[in-house]
Parts: structure tokens; sequence; C-alpha cells
């Protein structure tokens, strides 16, 4: 749900290629259907991990553009649900000196949420893994490489009250 509760936004592999697609109900909107959820984010080949932002406007997620520019291919992204920009990270490239990756293959699921004027996410790196804050600038950009915030946890936040909660994996 939407840090606000207007939206319902859900991740649901492609039945052929397996990749994610993201979709968005409207709960209060008018424009939208219930019944109805509106494919979102339709550049991308595949998208999953997504997050809310607080203003319940725009998502952060992990995904693979479909542009044929390998300057615009798999990252972190920032995206407005209403007008369509999309805001590559950078982070990727922020993390490769520390050798971090997003996609954790012990974890059955990714996790990705926004938290403290960046992303805070789930990931392994050649220390184990862990849950790391990728900070971003006002312009949705990396701001320097990412900082693990604890290791060997799995992490669980609701952005609408700002809790978060710890497992060990």
């Amino acid at each position: 749900f939407s840090p606000a509760g207007d939206y319902l936004l859900f991740s649901v592999p492609d039945a052929l290629s397996g990749h994610g697609r993201v979709y968005i109900a409207g709960i209060v909107l008018p424009s939208l259907k219930p019944d109805e959820p509106d494919h979102m984010i339709r550049d991308f080949e595949d998208v999953h991990n997504v997050g809310w932002l607080p203003d319940s406007r725009q998502v952060v997620f992990c995904g693979t553009r479909r542009s044929g520019d390998p300057a615009q291919e798999h990252d972190f992204w920032v995206t407005d649900l209403f007008t369509r920009q999309t805001v590559k990270t950078g982070a990727f490239e922020a993390m490769k000196p520390l050798r971090v990756s997003p996609h954790a293959a012990t974890l059955a699921a990714g996790y990705m949420e926004w938290h403290a004027g960046g992303v805070l996410f789930a990931g392994d790196s050649l220390e184990g893994l862990g849950m790391w804050h990728q900070p971003l600038t006002g312009s949705y950009t990396a701001d320097g490489p990412p900082r693990l915030v604890s290791s060997g946890i799995h992490p669980s936040a609701n952005a609408a009250t700002g809790r978060m909660a710890y497992s060990k994996v």
C-alpha cells in the first residue's frame, strides 16, 4: 500500500519470460477502477523490488530498461507514477567498488524501501548478506557508495509508520 493508503502497488512475474511486471490499483482514485490494475513502468523489460517514496507519487525499483543503450540498462530507478518520468540512480555503479549486489542468491525475494534520503535494500557482498543504504541526491542519483547498515539480516519496513523489523537469515 502507498504511504497515503490510496494505492496498492504489486509486482508479478510474466507468465512467459518470468520477468517482473508492476501493477497499480487505485483504492480511492476514481480514474482507476479497483478491479482493473494498471500495468505501470511499461518501458522496462524487468521490474522487481518495488518500494514507495513517502509522497505516494513515486516508487523506487530495480529494473532493466528496454532501450538498447547499455548505459540505460539494469539499475535502481525512481519513477513518478503519474507523469511516468523515470530517473536512473546510478546506484549499481556506486556499488561496484564494494562488490555489493542487490540480487542476493540466498533470498527468495528481494527487498527495497525508501529510507533517510536513499534506498534501503538487502544485498550480498564479500562479507555475506546484509542490509545496505544507498544515499541519493535530491534529483535521485547516487550520492557516493552504499553503506552497510547491518550484516546477516533480512529487513522488513513499513514506510507509513517508519518502523523496521530485522530477522536473521
